[in-house]
């Protein structure tokens, strides 16, 4: 799930509008919403990634923050990646 990462928030600011944040946590999803209540366009699902309740095809891109964080571990910069993550990354 999204849990109590920025992320969202950054792509917000960064101009990506149309955010689907879930988490199996109603704690988090609140505290979240709260915290991001100036991103009202963003919307905050308590759900199961298992049992995800959306229609198909219903989004263009789905970042799975885990999967980043464990390519990331040994970056110290995220926006200037090492040439074998990057290598990763783009194939």
């Amino acid at each position: 799930g999204c849990g109590n990462s920025p992320l969202s928030e950054l792509l917000f600011k960064d101009g990506f509008k149309n955010i689907e944040n879930i988490d199996y946590s109603r704690v988090v999803i609140n505290n979240m919403a709260s915290h991001c209540d100036d991103c009202a366009q963003m919307k905050w699902h308590v759900m199961d990634a298992t049992q995800l309740q959306f229609p198909d095809s219903s989004f263009d891109v789905v970042i799975e923050k885990a999967t980043l964080d464990a390519m990331m571990v040994k970056e110290k910069d995220p926006w200037t990646i090492s040439e074998s993550t990057q290598i990763l990354v783009t194939k």
